[in-house]
């Protein structure tokens, strides 16, 4: 890239951080800001796959907060019908069922200036770490089916509505099944998985009407209109 192209960006991004820095939000309820979705994951292993008998199907449901336009935290919940690799066989229809914090980092808000509301298009990085539980048929084997999930995401989003109230979204994602020897959590490609998520959300509605935070004016009212009335004299 030329000198001066980079010379010129650097200019126009610190030109509108003040324009950013600016602009700040409501303060938010308890009740306010909260998203509800459903979601389907398809999963394969990392390594030892074995095609459709080791892929992982997993339909599942999430209720995320945002605290910040740029930050927001949640729980998901899933249940699949495959688990890692090599794992305890099980006569249920679902093999495993994970319980997961989530951690969402709005990209556009971080990097740009928030409107007010969602963007038509937006991009979200996750991470997550939770509790998995492998349904097994073995009760010696079931006394220690646990272990400790970590993913790590790119949500690409599209929010549509009125009040851009419906979050449509597809999500690439790798994973990790921590159990390893002795029960200590580790990384390894022989417990991960990769895969996509696809689903559907809802902002739920705040108290104030909207369902997104609330840009702050900054002023007082009654002052202003004082001094418009002070003018006029």
């Amino acid at each position: 890239m030329p000198t001066s192209l980079r010379l010129a960006l650097v200019l126009l991004f610190a030109a509108a951080l003040p324009l950013c820095a600016q602009r700040t939000v409501e303060q938010s309820r308890l009740r306010d800001n909260w998203r509800a979705g459903l979601f389907f994951d398809v999963a394969a292993p990392m390594r030892h796959g074995r095609g459709l008998r080791t892929t992982d199907f997993a339909p599942g449901l999430s209720f995320v907060r945002s605290l910040t336009p740029s930050y927001a935290m949640g729980l998901a919940f899933s249940a699949s019908t495959a688990s890692a690799p090599h794992a305890p066989a099980s006569h249920t229809a679902f093999r495993a069922t994970r319980l997961a914090l989530v951690h969402e980092v709005n990209l556009n808000n971080l990097c740009g200036c928030y409107a007010g509301r969602a963007d038509v298009f937006e991009l979200l990085l996750t991470a997550s770490v939770g509790w998995g539980h492998h349904l097994a048929s073995n009760a010696e084997v079931r006394s220690r089916a646990h272990a400790l999930v970590s993913r790590f995401g790119l949500v690409a989003a599209a929010n549509l509505g009125r009040q851009r109230e419906w979050m449509v979204f597809a999500e690439p994602f790798v994973a990790w099944d921590m159990g390893g020897r002795a029960y200590q959590p580790f990384f390894s490609a022989n417990q991960g998985a990769a895969g996509v998520r696809v689903g559907v959300a809802l902002r739920l509605p705040n108290s104030n009407g909207t369902r997104h935070f609330r840009l702050a004016r900054l002023y007082d009212q009654v002052e202003v209109d004082a001094l418009r009335a002070k003018i006029r004299d």
